[in-house]
């Protein structure tokens, strides 16, 4: 059985080049001093420091949490995680 096209799918069928034209626009926005990092800021000094101990416990089975492999910063980095 075939899937229909996604709206991704199809804008990237009408416009190959998108993903280029989105990589240039980034870096012209870098390159104007624009500020491309800081709702990621936001977001991460809004967040909880403690993770649900659900999520911990799925992350924690994906392998994902392991120590050193989450980015500095995040709330999971230098966390320990149980699970049963």
């Amino acid at each position: 059985m075939t899937r229909e096209p996604s709206l991704w799918d199809l804008q990237r069928a009408e416009n190959p080049g998108h993903s280029k034209w989105y990589i240039e626009r980034f870096r012209a926005l870098e390159e104007t001093g624009q500020d491309l990092v800081g709702e990621a800021r936001l977001i991460d000094a809004m967040a909880p420091r403690e993770l649900p101990q659900q999520v911990e416990r799925a992350v924690a089975a994906s392998g994902a949490m392991r120590r050193g492999s989450m980015p500095r910063g995040t709330p999971s980095s230098g966390s320990t995680v149980t699970t049963n």
